[in-house]
């Protein structure tokens, strides 16, 4: 049925390059039109994420525009499928096909970059000019380079690549490997010789810099200032004069001496001139401090002629000068003691006319404005100025300040007055108290209870004033026993109910268990019994033993009522603090440009907040709770618009995974789907139960969507496997052939075995082993074959000389024999040094470089030839060596 589909497939619908069906991809690729621009580009994008390894080859190899294929090759990644179809489709056309001209395949090939293909050419590229010019745009390894010098055809090839060739290790592998090769192991010699050259060059140059640092180290560890900066200069000539061992750490270290060096030296001009300095200033300095002696005792004999001339900026511009010019000279002890005493002097003289200046304007208005008879208030004033002013001892007394000290001597003897009538006002008071107390004594006589109390209680306001009074003091306590008889008969009947209560006040007060609340309420049930029992229970012990306990009891519940009304108040503040400030934030509508994460937190720290403030009076708290409802509401509104616009977001994504199940090209499906989930986790929350309802639904698409992928996967590595199974036995096919001697057969198997992409990772190393052992048996044997047709190719053309002859040029005879060493690598004879390198130069300037296997094997055949036509013969004197080099070459040691 699947065979059947595919033949009508192209009658039934329009097949596509991304169908997954690889033979309904290569339909697609048959009706192409590859001659046109656009459906080239559309093949060449539709190579980049073609897999099957098959399908990329039939591609290829129906892809007219090489040149496109080249570039698209620079871009592909070295390591995927369609790097090695592109590298093994160029390899192909660039060598074996016939249909391309030299100059075309030249061209082609040198807009190739791709490392590993430029290698393969330059081993099989027809011409040498090809080989060269391909050699100079590689970029390769030490190893690339050193297998090209070792293994390539041609000579100047592997010539070229010697010279690439750098580090001392690969140049002495080279020279032990190529004892064959003699032009390239003198190459290597050569290079090899310069480089230890040079590094012995280095090695003396970095010793000479080892001893100028050690020169500069004692130089800047003594530190001996005797001619330092004329050796520094020396040592520094020497350093910059040696052009080699450019070593980073001996530079660092130099340039650390060197920078000491500067410093010691920058140190030493700054002392010797920071010397001379302080030198001159010192001298300034003592100048500077006679002229301020003899400035500040004018001064002070100012001040004692006219104190309030003057102003204190004076002392204290003295005084800075002196005490700045103690910086740069001490004076001498007597000096310095004369000027701090004039100082002091000159401050103390200064201090009294400044406050003089500044108090006598108060002064003279105080003065004015007293009465005959000054308050209290305006005699402390006018005290306080005087003390203020601190009239110094040596300068007159102005004359206000004497009429100011004179009215304050006055009002010392009004007070004393004042104080006496006093004394005059408590006589008359006590002579007052001591009536009442007869008063008191007459009532309590005529046993008037109600009035003796009422009138008792009255002067218990006064009795303070009989402290001095011992007489009316023993009354007052005798009146005091008398009342409380009274008291106790009016309490007589009610003492049985007095009892009771207080003990009851007691277990009250004895109880810590009860709470606060209850007992506060048992408290006021006990003192409303105890006011019933009216003015009888006013027995003073017992009330006061009642009241004592009462007081007692309530101590716990008046902190507790105390602290609770505190907080109440406070949670009060708090709540309203929190609904104002809500308020004020709705109105400058902040809520509006927060986010959704912003105001969920908001709203959670505020109803933290608002509970945490709690308990509070039920009326304002009701009222407060109607406030917050009102304040937050703008905030709950914002944060569910937002909550609403992420659900609409995110049914929209539902949709798109939706979509995606539907989706041919899973692997797009799939990387789109991360996409949207990742953009979901960037979506806020939707409302309530909402936002679990639409993550259900949006996780079972995706969830789909990658079981369609896994199964996807799990059919392509089968597909994997069973090719890589059908390439294992191409590859056992093609040992089979090569052991047979079929070695075409095993080549063509090997081919198609290496065609595959996409190996198991566990198989990769040992398969790409198998591949690299197969292909070098058939390079060897290749390698062989070349050698035994070159080798009779000489043969013949030896054959070919006369038996006996000499040339008729000896000079060209002998240019020919040195001409045949030097290419075959024959050591030349010592006379006949000077014209080998007169030959080299003449190559050299000629551009030839170094030759190439093929160019070599054409130079010898053309030597031959010029040796037959000048005369020359298998006997000729200079036979023997032209012999030797052909043996040299043919079987190189």
């Amino acid at each position: 049925m699947n065979a059947l589909f595919i033949r009508i497939a192209p009658f039934l619908f329009k097949p596509s390059l991304d169908h997954q069906n690889p033979k309904i991809r290569l339909l697609a690729l048959n009706r192409l039109d590859l001659s046109a621009d656009q459906q080239q580009s559309t093949v060449l994008n539709w190579l980049k994420q073609e897999e099957d390894q098959q399908l990329l080859k039939e591609a290829l190899a129906r892809f007219p525009n090489q040149q496109k294929l080249i570039e698209l090759l620079n871009l592909s990644q070295p390591s995927s499928q369609l790097n090695q179809a592109l590298s093994q489709h160029l390899e192909l056309t660039l060598l074996k096909d016939t249909q391309l001209n030299s100059e075309k395949r030249h061209t082609l090939a040198l807009q190739i970059t791709d490392p590993a293909l430029l290698l393969k050419i330059i081993q099989q590229a027809e011409t040498q000019e090809l080989r060269l010019a391909l050699l100079e745009r590689l970029e390769a390894t030490e190893e690339d380079w050193l297998d090209l010098a070792l293994s390539n055809s041609l000579a100047r090839v592997r010539q070229a690549a010697a010279e690439k060739i750098t580090s001392e290790t690969a140049l002495e592998q080279l020279i032990k490997q190529a004892q064959g090769d003699k032009s390239v192991n003198r190459i290597a010699r050569e290079k090899l010789n310069a480089y230890r050259a040079a590094q012995q060059a280095e090695a003396a140059a970095a010793q000479e810099r080892i001893q100028l640092l050690e020169q500069l180290q004692k130089l800047v560890s003594v530190g001996d200032p005797t001619l330092y900066e004329a050796r520094f200069e020396h040592l520094t000539n020497q350093w910059q004069a040696l052009e080699l061992a450019e070593d980073a750490q001996l530079t660092a270290q130099y340039e650390q001496l060197s920078q000491q060096a500067k410093t010691f030296i920058a140190k030493t001009q700054a002392e010797e001139a920071q010397r001379l300095a302080k030198q001159a200033k010192q001298e300034q300095a003592k100048q500077e401090q006679k002229q301020l002696l003899q400035t500040l005792f004018e001064l002070v004999e100012a001040l004692l002629a006219q104190p309030a001339q003057l102003e204190q900026t004076a002392t204290n511009q003295i005084a800075a000068a002196w005490q700045a010019s103690l910086v740069e000279n001490t004076p001498s002890k007597s000096d310095q003691k004369a000027f701090d005493q004039q100082l002091a002097l000159a401050e103390e003289l200064t201090a009294c006319s400044l406050a003089w200046q500044t108090t006598q304007p108060q002064l003279a208005d105080l003065l004015a404005a007293m009465s005959d008879q000054p308050n209290p208030a305006e005699l402390d004033q006018l005290s306080q100025l005087i003390a203020s002013i601190n009239w110094h001892k040596n300068l007159a007394t102005p004359e206000l300040m004497e009429q100011a000290k004179q009215r304050l001597i006055a009002n010392n003897q009004e007070q004393k007055t004042a104080r006496q009538a006093v004394e005059q006002t408590k006589k008359l008071n006590l002579n007052r108290l001591e009536q009442n107390l007869t008063q008191l004594e007459q009532l309590v006589s005529l046993g008037q209870s109600r009035e003796a109390i009422r009138l008792h209680q009255q002067l218990q306001n006064e009795v303070e004033q009989l402290a001095n009074n011992h007489r009316l003091a023993a009354v007052y306590r005798s009146l005091n026993a008398k009342i409380a008889e009274l008291r106790d008969w009016q309490g007589y009947v009610a003492a049985p109910k007095r009892e009771a209560l207080c003990e009851q006040m007691e277990a009250l007060a004895a109880d810590d268990e009860m709470l606060p609340q209850v007992k506060a309420d048992k408290i006021q049930a006990l003192q409303q019994e105890w006011r019933e029992l009216g003015s009888a229970a006013a027995n003073k012990p017992l009330w006061d033993r009642f009241k004592q306990a009462a007081d007692t009891a309530y101590e716990p519940c008046k902190a507790w009522f105390t602290a609770q009304n505190e907080v109440r108040e406070y949670n009060q503040k708090q709540k309203a603090i929190i609904c104002d400030e809500l308020k004020q934030l709705a109105s400058n509508q902040g809520h509006l440009a927060m986010e959704e994460e912003q105001l969920d937190e908001l709203l959670k720290l505020v109803h933290e907040e608002w509970h945490r403030f709690n308990p509070v009076n039920r009326v304002e708290g009701k009222q407060l709770a109607q406030r917050f409802q009102q304040a937050i509401a703008p905030i709950r509104d914002q944060l569910y618009q937002l909550r609403q616009q992420h659900a609409d977001n995110k049914r929209q994504l539902v949709e798109k995974a939706k979509e995606l199940l539907n989706s041919e090209d899973l692997q797009a499906a799939t990387e789109t789907s991360k996409q949207i989930q990742q953009e979901w986790r960037t979506l806020g929350t939707a409302p309530g139960s909402l936002e679990h309802q639409l993550w259900k639904e949006f996780r079972t698409h995706c969830d789909a969507l990658f079981k369609q992928r896994d199964e996807q996967r799990k059919n392509r590595l089968e597909e994997r496997l069973q090719r890589f199974a059908l390439a294992r036995q191409q590859l056992a096919e093609a040992k089979e052939a090569l052991a047979t001697g079929e070695e075409q057969l095993a080549a063509k198997l090997l081919k198609q075995a290496a065609g595959l992409r996409n190996i198991p990772k566990k198989e990769q190393e040992n398969w790409q082993a198998e591949l690299d052992n197969l292909s070098e048996q058939l390079q060897r044997l290749a390698q062989q074959k070349a050698r035994r047709g070159l080798a009779q190719k000489l043969s013949s053309l030896i054959e070919a000389l006369p038996e006996t002859g000499e040339p008729e040029d000896l000079k060209a005879a002998k240019r020919l024999i040195v001409e045949l060493e030097l290419l075959t690598g024959v050591p030349v004879a010592a006379e006949d040094q000077q014209l080998r390198l007169k030959l080299q130069i003449e190559r050299m300037n000629s551009g030839l470089g170094s030759p190439t296997e093929e160019s070599t094997q054409k130079e010898i055949q053309q030597l031959l030839e010029a040796w037959k036509i000048m005369g020359g013969s298998k006997t000729s004197q200079l036979s023997p060596r032209l012999m030797a080099a052909i043996e040299a070459y043919q079987n190189p040691s």
